[in-house]
């Protein structure tokens, strides 16, 4: 059966530790499965994750069978805009979203939330069905040059790698141009591997990106990548 699975008690002695507790253990004895659909939001503000996580599941399965009530995705709208815990937002919209209820009308305004949280959702979850839509590159190139969050700028950075090769320089190139990411041990990375395979495709706009880009190791893995490719394929292109 293994450490992680067995069952026979044979590890009672390991110093494996399986569980903590303070005082008497109480047992939860409730089927929150009965419940209906507001009280399962309600559960949202429990302080045990446990309920919380539990209440979004069965929201899932229920939307998935139909029987979702009409009015709770509207609440969760509600609580999504109302709440001012931004946990509590989170977990409406990550709920929303567990309904197929995340639309671009949903996400495209949280891009400027006040929370950076709710803002890197909403970059996460635009591109989370596999098909981009229409406007959210150019949202997310306005996004990416007046992020003050270096959290969502990195977010901005990972989501290069999910968009057709021409959607990303305009939002590379926003990102390139904060300077204060220079020296971070992730942001250059990552933006560079969302521009790394779409760069023999678009000698024009990778130059334009080396000239201007604030961040040094940005400009050095370009030139790198560019002088590594055979001149005859330089001259193809």
């Amino acid at each position: 059966l293994g450490e992680c699975h067995g069952r026979d008690g044979i590890h009672r002695t390991s110093g494996r530790i399986y569980r903590i507790t303070f005082g008497d253990p109480v047992p939860v004895k409730m089927d929150i499965s009965k419940l209906d659909d507001m009280t399962l939001l309600g559960l949202f503000k429990h302080r045990n994750e446990w309920f919380v996580r539990r209440a979004r599941r069965l929201l899932q399965e229920r939307a998935a069978a139909g029987s979702l009530a009409r009015e709770t995705s509207q609440a969760l709208h509600s609580m999504l805009e109302s709440e001012k815990d931004v946990r509590h937002r989170l977990r409406a919209l990550w709920a929303l979203h567990a309904v197929g209820k995340s639309e671009p009308e949903l996400l495209v305004p949280l891009l400027n939330d006040k929370e950076e949280h709710l803002r890197v959702w909403a970059v996460k979850l635009l591109l989370d069905h596999g098909t981009v839509p229409k406007d959210a590159p150019i949202k997310l190139a306005t996004l990416a040059k007046t992020e003050t969050s270096g959290l969502v700028r990195l977010h901005l950075a990972s989501a290069l790698q999910r968009l057709p090769f021409e959607k990303r320089w305009p939002i590379a190139e926003a990102l390139a141009s904060h300077g204060e990411d220079a020296n971070d041990r992730c942001q250059p990375l990552m933006i560079w591997y969302g521009i790394e395979p779409a760069i023999l495709s678009s000698p024009a706009q990778v130059l334009e990106l080396a000239q201007t880009s604030k961040i040094p190791l940005l400009r050095h893995h370009i030139a790198r990548r560019l002088a590594s490719v055979p001149p005859a394929t330089n001259r193809r292109k």
